[in-house]
């Protein structure tokens, strides 16, 4: 991402993020950038940061989100193994999701597991993909991240989330873990929108989020017709 630092899918995503929200011609800018994506896909149908390395929630979500931006994500090798592995991330008594195989629950990979789900939903929802419904238990991921996460104080809450019961809070697994859950809330499809909350106007029930880049969707639509307006002023002025 930068001389000698590290080089990892995360530096593609921040750059198809950007480029999309600037709405800038990304055939070009990203020629090759599918195909190394593509073998970026582990053999557990994962994401790793490149070529060859081990599955991560954070590469998997990097990578994933980088194809649907630049429109690419048929290059997928193994579209169903990637769900597989994605929903193996979600643990059975715990209810949150762990960043690796054989690693603790952590509230930050709300997102960053979670956030791959309404986008595989989307690749998927013609033939295997629920109606109303995730393809995760988010009523479960839910209960783990208000009962488990948020800190406590002398019987009180106190605000803020931990990455996991008895830890610190921080401004990072606060925003992660609500940003999951709040992707995680909502399913939006052809088939209209489903809220999954306990009810609608719950204290809990948080608003929608584009997933593709974390904030609300009437924003991500204002940035995207904004700089498109100002895309058509200038090829009008040339």
């Amino acid at each position: 991402m930068h001389v000698n630092g590290e080089t990892d899918t995360r530096a593609i995503y921040c750059a198809a993020s950007v480029a999309t929200m600037l709405q800038l011609k990304t055939d070009k800018l990203f020629e090759r950038t599918p195909e190394y994506l593509a073998r970026c896909q582990s053999w557990d149908g994962g994401f790793g940061p490149n070529p060859g390395a081990e599955s991560h929630g954070g590469f998997t979500f990097t990578s994933l989100a980088a194809l649907a931006l630049i429109n690419k994500t048929s290059v997928i090798p193994n579209l169903l193994s990637l769900v597989r592995w994605l929903c193996n991330r979600q643990k059975s008594v715990e209810g949150g999701f762990d960043g690796r195989a054989n690693k603790l629950v952590d509230s930050c990979y709300n997102f960053w597991q979670g956030g791959s789900f309404p986008i595989v939903h989307g690749l998927l929802e013609q033939k295997h993909a629920p109606k109303n419904s995730w393809l995760c238990d988010s009523r479960a991921l839910m209960d783990y991240t208000f009962l488990a996460c948020q800190v406590k104080q002398k019987n009180s809450v106190a605000g803020g989330f931990a990455d996991r019961p008895g830890s610190h809070r921080d401004y990072y697994h606060t925003c992660y873990a609500l940003s999951g859950v709040a992707a995680l809330q909502h399913v939006f499809s052809r088939h209209g929108q489903t809220t999954i909350c306990p009810e609608p106007e719950a204290e809990n029930c948080l608003s929608m989020i584009n997933p593709l880049h974390n904030v609300r969707p009437i924003a991500v639509i204002d940035i995207y017709d904004y700089f498109a307006a100002r895309a058509d002023q200038s090829s009008s002025t040339e």
